[in-house]
């Protein structure tokens, strides 16, 4: 039956943008990008019930849109189906249609601002977690006082943000926090909130409630182990249900939580969590911590094969994975991938990160002084946005050439994964702790993605000659020969063979450790803060992020210098 009137769910936001706009959807928290014929159609609808065939006769004899009345009837069933747009009865209405001119939009790379801001009102934690990342930052300013808070919080409504997470450090240590959440949501925000305290006053709980829409809690793996431990992650979700709000668990892919990963995933649910959302383990400020809980590759290429397991068994899970762990959907087919809004690294583009003090960052793992695009407190939001050439440089990462001549610059999967930039490292190119890329067939590769299948060729043979080089990648002999000439892999060509050369001082190998050294830093006596001998028992697999290696060193530094 053909519905007679309709109008715009109100739990819909609308946010217009250059391929048409977009849709939040206040209920699930998901976002539906559409083009310019929907956003125009439901910017005519509104949120008053209108006659369906009315709406399509006004659209289609002004011209309005470029589609035939049965094309816009099919736009609105698909609406439909979304419950975007709702059936307010069969009762004819009169409605006086208006023109509507479309919001102007500049037409740039990119949204016209975040759909989500993640922001850590205070680096203040007394958790102590072993694997937190937030201790490598270096917070220079104070946190943003109360009135400044608020201020930020306009800014960020204004400016068309969709959802606001709230973390830290420890947001609980900040005394305002109920009157920051109250409102960020009477703004129109949707708060979420992250915390990693067991233990929160019912009094609180309901204070915070009207305004928050979830409640995350970092679970430690050692409050798992114990029945008490267990006991007091039930009665901290109950606690926060009784309240009001949706309890989710966060959970960190250690090598030691992803060893037990399964039976970790059965104990969350048997204390009652069915919102999980599963973290990539990201670098410490500690590289001893690093090395010795970083999953290895192999680990995190059974990952997809566990979740699978843990899906089918507990059906009724809402199971999440950030988006550093895209990988684990690459056997998605780039058509559903695109479907289910995959877009793997999203920073500066779909999220932005938001410091105490107010600075602004390209994603919550990317906070450090090269990384820093910004204040939002000292400038208009979208003139940082689209000016910011940090910013800039991170949602274009993919045309970067330290991506580009990486094996994510040639994965099959790069539009809907790409990985994560913390790995990477100058902390924007390729992710080498991916744990299978999807490459082309070995004779489709392009020019980047024979230099890196050589790259791992070379590892394993000390030497291709010519002729095999053409026959492996399918090349004729003067592309061989120049490849080959210019490849970083390859330091002499000898008659017809390419090879490494033997003089360990002059090999690529030392000369890379020379490099890293010099990016780290010497002493004021000339002494590298880290030895030949340090560096390359860290290269034996997959280093700690060289971009952050500095930072890392003199935390030990000052950390030794206490002790």
């Amino acid at each position: 039956m053909t519905v007679q009137t309709i109008c715009i769910s109100p739990q819909i936001r609308m946010r217009r943008e250059f391929f048409g706009g977009l849709l939040y959807d206040r209920r699930n928290g998901n976002i539906i990008e559409i083009d310019n014929e929907a956003f125009f159609l439901l910017c005519h609808l509104g949120s008053d019930c209108v006659n369906q065939n009315a709406l399509v006769s006004f659209l289609s004899d002004n011209d309005l849109i470029n589609a035939s009345p049965d094309k816009i009837r099919e736009v609105i069933d698909q609406l439909l189906q979304l419950d975007i747009i709702q059936s307010c009865g069969h009762e004819q209405t009169t409605h006086e249609f208006t023109f509507i001119l479309y919001p102007e939009v500049q037409n740039h790379y990119g949204l016209s601002a975040p759909e989500t801001v993640h922001w850590a009102i205070t680096y203040d934690c007394d958790q102590g977690c072993p694997d937190c990342y937030a201790s490598r930052f270096i917070q220079k300013s104070p946190a943003l006082n109360t009135k400044e808070s608020l201020m930020l919080i306009d800014k960020l409504a204004d400016w068309g943000v969709f959802q606001l997470a709230i973390g830290g450090g420890e947001p609980f240590l900040r005394d305002d926090l109920p009157d920051l959440v109250h409102h960020a949501a009477s703004r129109g925000l949707d708060v979420h909130l992250t915390t990693g305290l067991t233990k929160l006053h019912d009094d609180l709980l309901k204070q915070l409630s009207p305004s928050v829409k979830v409640l995350s809690l970092g679970i430690r793996s050692d409050h798992l182990r114990s029945e008490m431990g267990c006991a007091g992650l039930r009665e901290w979700r109950m606690s926060v249900q009784n309240a009001g709000m949706l309890a989710s668990a966060n959970l960190i892919l250690s090598r030691s939580v992803l060893t037990e990963l399964p039976e970790i995933i059965d104990r969350l649910v048997e204390t009652g969590f069915i919102r999980i959302v599963l973290l990539r383990y990201k670098p410490p400020a500690n590289i001893d911590r690093w090395k010795q809980e970083r999953p290895k590759g192999e680990e995190l290429k059974s990952l997809h094969a566990i979740l699978a397991r843990i899906v089918d068994k507990y059906p009724f899970l809402h199971l999440r994975v950030d988006c550093a762990l895209s990988f684990v959907q690459r056997h998605l087919s780039p058509e559903l991938a695109s479907r289910l809004g995959l877009k793997g690294c999203v920073a500066a583009h779909r999220i932005l990160a938001v410091a105490p003090d107010g600075s602004v960052y390209p994603c919550s793992q990317l906070v450090h002084e090269r990384c820093y695009g910004g204040n939002l407190l000292e400038s208009d939001p979208k003139e940082l946005w689209d000016g910011s050439k940090t910013l800039q440089r991170y949602r274009t990462y993919q045309i970067r050439k330290s991506f580009k001549q990486s094996a994510c610059g040639i994965c099959l999967k790069k539009a809907s994964c790409g990985g994560c930039r913390v790995f990477a490292d100058d902390g924007l190119g390729g992710d080498p702790g991916c744990p299978q890329p999807v490459f082309p067939p070995i004779r489709q590769l392009g020019k980047n993605g024979r230099r890196v299948d050589l790259q791992h060729y070379m590892k394993e043979n000390y030497s291709i000659p010519v002729r095999s080089y053409m026959q492996r990648y399918g090349v004729g002999q003067s592309t061989a020969v120049k490849e080959l000439n210019r490849s970083p892999d390859v330091v002499s060509m000898s008659g017809k063979r390419a090879r490494r050369l033997d003089d360990e001082f002059l090999s690529a190998h030392v000369r890379n450790i020379v490099d890293i050294q010099d990016t780290i830093g010497y002493t004021s006596g000339g002494v590298p803060f880290m030895s030949y001998e340090e560096i390359e028992q860290g290269q034996e697999d997959w280093d700690y992020p060289l971009w952050l290696q500095n930072d890392a060193v003199f935390s030990s530094a000052s950390e030794n210098d206490k002790e």
